[in-house]
Formats: C-alpha cells, structure tokens, sequence
C-alpha cells in the first residue's frame, strides 16, 4: 500500500530536483546588472562602458544601471569613463565581488573642455593658442553684438565702417582669411570678400553658450579660409530632464536692454522644454541701435575727430547738405535686427543623438557711415548708402553616434543649408538714380567627422574626415528713379549676372600622441579639391568675350600639412611649438567680381590661384599660480 505514495514522493522529488536545476541554469545565463555611482552612492547617468575589445559597450542609464551580457566570461574586462572622474577598469568577477556596484572617483583636478570646432580636447592638452569667450563673459560686458562680444573679451581687433558692422581681426588677418564658423558650420561662403566683413553681428549673442578663438593656421580642420584663425560660435543647446520617467522640465528667460550710447533699446525671451529623451530651445530677439553718440574728450590735435558736422537731408526729391546741431550725434548709424532659433535635441538610444537646428537673422537697412561722411569736391559723395536687409537663415541636422569599433570610437555628422541674402542700395548726392544690387547666395554643407583610440590607454588618438561644401550665387541689379520710380536693368550686377557655383571636397587626418610625463605629439595632412564656375546672361549691359556666355570654369588643389609639440615640466612650466601651413581658394568674389570704383575697374580673372601660408610658432608660459 506504500508503493504508490513512495513513487508520488520521488516524482515530486524529481520534479523539484529538475525545476531547481532549470532555474539555476537560467540564472547563469541571465544579463547582469552592474550600477555605476560616485563616492557618495549617487548614481551616474551617462558614464561610457567598453570592453577591451569593444565587443561590448554600452552607456549607464538614468539610474546608473547597465546590464552585462549573459555570455561574458568571468574575465572579461570592462573599462567605465567619466568626464571629470578618473577611469577605472574591473573584470566581471570582480564587479559581481563588489556587489555589482562600480564607485568612481573624481580626478584630483578637472581640466576645462574646450569643444573647438570638431573635436573636445581638454585645455591642458591644445597645441594652438586657443581663447574661450564663455556666456559669463558676454553678460557681463553686456556686448551688443556677437563682433563686440569677440572684441570686448578675446584678444583680437574689430574693425567697423559702420555701427552695424564687425569684422574680426586675427594676427594681422581679416574678412575671408578668418574663417567663421556656427555650431560646427562654415559660415564663410562664395562672396566673402576681402573687405571688411559685417557677418559676425548676424549671430545672436544672447543665444551664445560661447565662443573659441582658435589663433594660427586652422587649414587642417576647417579647410580653406582659416589663415589667421578660426573663430567658432557655439549657441544654447536644449536641455533635457533627468527626473523621474514622463516628467517635462520648463526653463524660461527674459531680458531687456538698453544702452546709452546709441540709445539701444533690445528684448529677448527664450523657453525651453525637455522630456527624458527630447529637448527643444525656442528664443526670439529684437534690437533697436539708435544713432552714435560719440565722447567730447578729444585729442588736441583732432579736435572734430568722430564728429558729424553735416548729413544729407532729401526733401520732395532735393538733396541738401544740413549742418549737424549736435555734431556729436552720429546720424546715420541707426538700425533694427531680428533673430530667431529653434533647435531640437533626440536621444534615439544610448548610442544615438539627434540634432536639429534652425536659426534666422534679419535688419532693416544698415547705413553705411563711412560713405556716409565722404566728400568728394567738398560736397558729399552720397546721399544714400545701406547694405540692404542682411538676411541668414541656417537649418542643420546633426547626428552623433557613441559605440566603440574597429573603425571609430564616436562619428558626427552634420548636414547643412544656409541661404544668405546681401543687399547694397546706393545713391550719389543730387542724383535721382538709386542703385540696387542684391546678392542670394545659397549653401550646401556634409561634414563627416570621426574618432578613434588605438589603446587601451587612450594615449594614441586618431581623427579623420571629410566635407563637402557647395555654393550657388544669384545676383541681380537695377536702377530706381527715386521721383518715378521707374526701374532701370542697366546696372552691372556685383557677380556675374548667370548662376556662379563653387564646389570644396577636403579630407584630413591627423593623430597624437601623450604620456604621463606630459609630453603631447601632433600631427596631421588635409587634402583639398576645389571648383569655381561661372556664367555671364547675354542681356549684359556690357559685351562679354564668347566664352564668358559659355561659361568659364577653374579648378585647384591644396595639401596643407601641421605638426605640433607639446610639454608640460612641473605642472607650471609649459613649451609648446607648432609648424603648420594654411590656404585660402580663391572664390567668386576673388575671379569674378564686376566693380567700378573711382578710376579702377575690377574685371575677371580665372588665373587667380590660392593663397597659402606657412606658419612657425613657439610659446613658453608659466602658470603664476592665481585663481
């Protein structure tokens, strides 16, 4: 009568046996969780995690979490990096000895991180003279433009012809031999010329998380343009929330200005909105720049100097030369400028971010002081003279991806349109033909940019990449009878009146090395391919060769090369020395520029080459020790 319940029991014994065995079995081969946290248990987000292979990889959650793939063996070793906190490494039986909890330290001394142009390199570690204009430093001096916040704060001049202008100048460098770049888009296009250039106040200050100035040849990296330097804008990003899952963080700004000198009136507002993944910045600004008010202390020997004595007042279509009241007051240098942003940022997943970035910048008509105050048989030379609406418009999208490879460590990409619009309207005293003369210029950018450690130790660094960039010019001119308003097309257009359209391919590579004697190489090539081609409309005002209807196209080539050392002695004493070369390609401003001016007429010229440049430097500098 046993037997029965005997059997049940071993079953059931079985069973258990089976269902145990079955259990343990999943459990080893279950994802483990390991959690990263700082010294005083705070868990930290973002933290990169990589094996020594980078077989696995991965990045810490919200909560400091990151799973380890079942089918690791008990050896493999994983490496975590922090910014700020020193890297550490551990096998995953010594994590699952540490309870699966990883604690990282911070490092005894936080270098700054410059983000300078393409590539974040920590302060202590550049060998160009880098300056960083932080948005501390912009508020405080209370800038009223993008070029007076360069001035006011780096190290570098800027020359203006008129209160809406702002052309940096670098180690003697000006207007297309200093290349502008925006959130890591060239804003140096076909018709940049080699005058002073006004592109700079086109950037809203009040959106600016910074500003670098990256002084000496900048050809490696950015290509043709940057001779004396390179100076980078780099505007707000959104911010996202790391509270609790589906909560949304709001941060809004408000401010008003004014400004007495030029009785300078400006409103500014921005929002943003930020999910766990998403995050999205809108800002609006509105400034309103009255005319001059110039000092009455000056020099003995200039006493009228920056003074207005007369103006140009035009009454029921007469010109007349007025004397000034207050020759102070600097009429003629008044005007009104717009910005807009909006930008979008997207977690995809720990690996993948998204960037979308949207800017626009219009003025009313900015008075052009200098040929404002020209005299020409004492009387003035002009009655009228504004670049017309100085209108830019930038959409880019960018994509950054974080997963270490045997091809890179991290990639960014971005892709860019820009389209920018440059008026000039001009009229000579006592005359009733105003000229008009409008440029469109519309840009096309890919930049491919990538990253790669070739040791475990991050002690030998490679960056390599390519752009594309590619310019279409339209323009236009005509004639205004400012009593009839009757239009005239004989008028020579600035640029050739067909489409223009240059074409840049670069690609680079350059790579250092350092050590913990601080001790940093570098060195690097950038191969450059660039096109120009233009055309001339057979309805011209003036005959052309043949070929010039044709159209007329030219093309050159570039190698620019840069080697650099680098040593820091005691961690006070600092040498550093940099050999390096540099190009500018000519563009459609330099070959084919149609001007009159006075005596001189500036005609066609494709035998035009590049300028390029070499350049030699050594530095030696002493940290004194103040904070």
């Amino acid at each position: 009568m046993k037997v029965p319940h005997l059997r049940l029991s071993s079953l059931r014994l079985l069973s258990t046996l089976l269902l145990s065995i079955l259990y343990f079995s999943l459990s080893a081969q279950s994802d483990t969780q390991v959690t990263i946290v700082d010294t005083e248990m705070v868990p930290l987000v973002g933290v990169q995690i990589y094996s020594n292979d980078y077989t696995y990889t991965g990045v810490s959650d919200i909560d400091g979490n990151w799973m380890i793939p079942a089918d690791v063996g008990e050896d493999e070793k994983f490496t975590f990096k922090y910014v700020g906190y020193q890297s550490m490494s551990f096998t995953k039986s010594e994590i699952s000895g540490m309870s699966q909890y990883v604690k990282m330290s911070q490092g005894l001394k936080l270098d700054e991180v410059m983000i300078v142009g393409r590539t974040d390199q920590l302060a202590s570690e550049m060998i160009h003279r880098v300056e960083t204009i932080s948005q501390a430093d912009i508020l405080r001096v209370q800038s009223s433009n993008s070029a007076d916040a360069l001035g006011q704060n780096a190290d570098i001049f800027i020359q203006k012809s008129q209160a809406g202008g702002g052309s940096p100048v670098i180690r003697g460098f000006e207007a297309n031999k200093v290349l502008l770049v925006l959130d890591g888009v060239r804003m140096n296009n076909a018709i940049y010329r080699s005058g002073h250039m006004q592109n700079a106040i086109t950037v809203d200050n009040s959106m600016l998380q910074g500003i670098e100035v990256i002084y000496g040849p900048g050809s490696l990296m950015y290509g043709s343009d940057a001779l004396g330097g390179v100076v980078h804008f780099r505007s707000k990003d959104p911010v996202r929330s790391f509270d609790k899952e589906g909560s949304i963080r709001f941060l809004a700004n408000a401010g008003i200005s004014y400004a007495s000198a030029n009785s300078k009136k400006g409103i500014h507002l921005d929002f943003n909105l930020g999910g766990r993944k998403w995050g999205l910045l809108t800002s609006l600004t509105y400034n309103d720049f009255g005319d001059l008010k110039s000092g009455i202390n000056r020099p003995n020997k200039y006493p009228g100097f920056g003074g207005r004595d007369w103006y140009v007042e035009t009454l029921n279509g007469e010109d007349r030369q007025v004397i000034n009241d207050d020759p102070d007051l600097q009429l003629g240098t008044g005007y009104q400028q717009y910005d807009f942003t909006q930008k979008l940022v997207y977690e995809v997943n720990d690996k993948l971010d998204l960037m979308a970035n949207f800017q626009y910048s219009t003025s009313s008509d900015v008075p052009r002081y200098d040929a404002l105050t020209e005299l020409r048989d004492g009387l003035p030379r002009y009655a009228e003279w504004n670049y017309g609406p100085q209108n830019r418009f930038l959409s880019t999208l960018q994509a950054k991806w974080k997963s270490p490879n045997p091809l890179f460590d991290k990639v960014k990409v971005i892709v860019a349109y820009q389209n920018i619009g440059e008026d000039r309207i001009n009229r000579r005293f006592q005359s009733a033909s105003r000229r008009h003369q409008e440029e469109t210029v519309d840009v096309y950018t890919f930049t491919l940019d990538m990253n790669k450690f070739l040791d475990k130790y991050e002690m030998i660094e490679l960056n390599y990449g390519l752009e594309y960039n590619h310019n279409d010019v339209n323009s236009v001119a005509f004639g205004e009878d400012i009593n009839t308003g009757e239009k005239d097309t004989n008028v020579f257009t600035r640029y050739p009146s067909g489409v223009s359209s240059t074409d840049a391919l670069g690609a680079y590579v350059y790579s250092s090395f350092k050590n913990d004697l601080g001790t940093k190489l570098f060195g690097g090539l950038r191969y450059a391919a660039n096109g120009i081609s233009v055309r001339y409309d057979r309805a011209d005002t003036f005959t052309w060769p043949e070929e010039f209807y044709d159209g007329l196209t030219t093309e050159n080539q570039a190698v620019t090369w840069s080697f650099g050392v680098r040593q820091d002695i005691f961690k006070k004493w600092t040498i550093q020395a940099l050999l390096g070369s540099a190009f500018r390609s000519p563009n459609v401003d330099d070959l084919a520029k149609v001007r009159i001016n006075s005596d001189e007429v500036s005609v066609p010229n494709l035998g035009v080459t590049p300028e390029k440049s070499i350049n030699a430097e050594i530095s030696i500098s002493r940290k004194l020790g103040f904070a």
